[in-house]
């Protein structure tokens, strides 16, 4: 019993380090903007945003770490002047969940928050902003509901004999074929950005976040426990626009939790049609790639059309355990504005007047 017993603890612990490692990881992570900064609540041209890009990673494989999902789902608004002219107030509302078939593991972060924009400079083209999201970290780990007795099936996500004499709350939770916990969370980021260029098209864009600050600590039954390692998160973009029809935004984009580290970078290039029209099409496309243990090849498309922005992008294992690396994303925005431009009736001064 003892050893089943430990067998058992190791797996869901290792599976939780797993998924820790994989937290946040979008190749396409501008379209995760809240996810990976704070400060990001807010920076977009409209009223409100709303937005979501899902994940599955390792969809061909069995075992710890298989059938890997990620989602993010975000809503943010526009809402104040600031203290000064040309600063604004935003807040807005990111939930995170990612699951792995390893015991049924899922981790979901509830994330609302706000942010200050401050903009400075002779024409206000320069922006520092800084974001706060306080909410919540829970884990859970599903085990179903089959009648299952071997320790394989359980690698496999599935459940196993629930009679088995694991002690105290832990049997408790089996019993139910639920294990779960919850602990506050608090991130913390900054931004800025410069405008720069025709129009001020362009910009370079810089930020840092770090995550977990209140040292959250989750357990799996009444002895076992752990804490979540503070999460970094840094980028910096270009956005270069030539006035034209074509923009070129290279990013690079770097996160640390624990041991674990990766750098991403990509670089995407806008093409848009009939620019002139009221209704513009722009198309979207680039590559990247993911250095780490294992490393990844990217590539990304999507597309603007009114207010609404798809995107979507495959990851391909080059090195390490490249079945486990493969993956794919589908993401979508829309951008809703309050405010429309008035339409001025055209005055007729009579000539005899």
């Amino acid at each position: 019993m003892k050893i089943r017993f430990t067998f058992i603890i190791a797996l869901l612990i290792g599976s939780t380090f797993w998924l820790s490692a994989q937290n946040t990881h979008y190749s396409y992570f501008q379209m995760a903007p809240l996810d990976i900064n704070p400060a990001n609540i807010g920076d977009f041209q409209g009223s409100i945003r709303v937005g979501g890009i899902f994940r599955q990673q390792a969809f061909n494989v069995d075992g710890p770490g298989s059938n890997y999902n990620g989602s993010n789902f975000y809503l943010d608004a526009n809402l104040l002047n600031g203290l000064t002219d040309g600063d604004w107030i935003s807040f807005g509302l990111s939930v995170d969940a990612f699951s792995s078939g390893a015991a049924g593991f899922k981790r979901t972060y509830m994330k609302p928050g706000a942010s200050y924009h401050f903009a400075y400079g002779k024409k206000k083209t320069q922006i520092l902003t800084l974001g706060v999201q306080y909410g919540t970290v829970s884990d859970a780990y599903n085990f179903g509901g089959d009648d299952i007795t071997t320790g394989a099936s359980l690698v496999e996500g599935r459940s196993f004999d629930a009679q088995i004499d694991l002690g105290a709350s832990i049997a408790n939770g089996l019993m139910e074929n639920r294990i779960s916990s919850s602990a506050s969370e608090l991130i913390v980021g900054l931004t800025y950005k410069s405008k720069f260029g025709n129009k001020n098209a362009s910009h370079f864009l810089a930020g840092a976040s770090i995550g977990n600050l209140l040292n959250p600590r989750l357990s799996i039954g009444v002895d076992n426990s752990f804490r979540i390692s503070k999460l970094i998160h840094s980028f910096v973009q270009f956005r270069l626009s030539g006035g034209g029809n074509v923009v070129f935004t290279p990013t690079i984009f770097y996160q640390r939790q624990g041991q674990a580290s990766e750098l991403q970078f990509n670089a995407l290039l806008d093409y848009t049609l009939n620019k002139k029209s009221k209704t513009p099409l722009t198309l979207r496309g680039g590559l990247g790639a993911r250095l780490a243990n294992a490393s990844d090849a990217q590539v990304l498309a999507g597309a603007d059309y009114k207010n609404f922005r798809v995107g979507m992008s495959f990851d391909l294992g080059v090195s390490g355990t490249m079945n486990v690396d493969n993956a794919y994303e589908i993401a979508l925005s829309y951008i809703y504005n309050i405010f429309k431009k008035p339409k001025v009736k055209p005055i007729i001064i009579c000539p005899g007047l």
